[in-house]
């Protein structure tokens, strides 16, 4: 039995050839046979009750593992010292050394089983060949995607929300698309004084409605006939937050006056309300008043 004390290994003092039938501790048989792979025969001893085999030959099997399964060519291995290979099929693809399991390969994807953190990659895809790359965690409820160490995506988790925090310059090769919030044909995103983005009407589109906002104020504009002497309602393009805003009035010369007349129109006294005002035509006045106004306040 190449390589093996059979006494120190198994309890029972016992040899033979290949296919022999020998009798291990507690009763249990195994069939002695040879495996030849990449560095030779080995010997193993297959516990064929269990479908378990062991081979005791030191060195690389991953054809025929030290503690291997079914057909003996998948199972575990000791490559070297403190070296547990992992062998499926015949092959050694997976390591266990220290704290790493992953790729027996340096530059594939491997997990370390140390501290984890916002810089600290437990999850590494380039494996021990890039150490600094990854996944790792900042805390509870929180994940890190790391580049070259430095933490640039966390996802948090608070109240049963995700939050995605991101740090440093963000490129988008492609389109972006918001579904939040309330969007529509036309509209663009503003921020408030805290960055925080809303939808609103983009100025081209509310310059056809004869109003645009730009941060809280909002400004309109228009023109109307005025024909008669009494109160005139003229109905604004776009509503107020209040009835407080500023208005200012021009108009044509095509009237006449049967007297001296310092102005031909007036707003009316406490007519002003978020969606119109009134104006009043000087009873001197005789023909159309074109006026043109500009409004400007808070926008709702």
């Amino acid at each position: 039995m190449q390589g093996i004390s059979p006494v120190a290994r198994y309890g029972t003092g016992v040899s033979g050839g290949s296919g022999d039938l020998l009798t291990v501790s507690g009763g249990l048989t195994g069939t002695l046979k040879t495996v030849t792979d990449g560095d030779g025969t080995e010997s193993i001893l297959q516990l064929s009750t269990a479908q378990v085999n062991i081979n005791d030959t030191p060195g690389d099997h991953s054809a025929a593992p030290s503690l291997s399964f079914g057909n003996g060519n998948t199972g575990i291995y000791e490559s070297a010292d403190n070296t547990l290979i992992f062998s499926s099929n015949g092959s050694g693809n997976l390591s266990y050394v220290g704290t790493k399991l992953g790729a027996t390969n340096n530059d594939r994807a491997a997990m370390f089983l140390g501290p984890s953190g916002a810089t600290a990659a437990g999850f590494r895809p380039g494996g021990s060949n890039d150490g600094d790359t990854g996944v790792g965690t900042a805390g509870a409820d929180q994940l890190s995607l790391i580049a070259g160490g430095l933490e640039g995506i966390r996802v948090s988790e608070a109240a049963g929300a995700i939050i995605t925090d991101l740090t440093g310059e963000v490129r988008i090769n492609g389109q972006i698309k918001v579904t939040g919030g309330a969007p529509g044909l036309g509209k663009v995103l503003t921020s408030d004084a805290d960055g925080l983005a809303a939808w609103a009407t983009a100025i081209n589109d509310q310059a056809a409605s004869q109003y645009f906002d730009i941060g809280s104020m909002r400004i309109q504009w228009g023109s109307q006939a005025i024909t008669t002497d009494a109160a005139v309602a003229v109905v604004l393009p776009a509503l107020f937050a209040s009835a407080v805003y500023f208005l200012a009035l021009s108009w044509d010369d095509s009237w006449s006056s049967g007297g001296a007349v310092q102005g031909p129109m007036r707003v009316e006294a406490g007519s002003k309300t978020t969606a119109q005002f009134e104006v009043d035509r000087d009873d001197d006045v005789t023909g159309t008043i074109n006026i043109e106004y500009i409004a400007i306040g808070l926008k709702p």
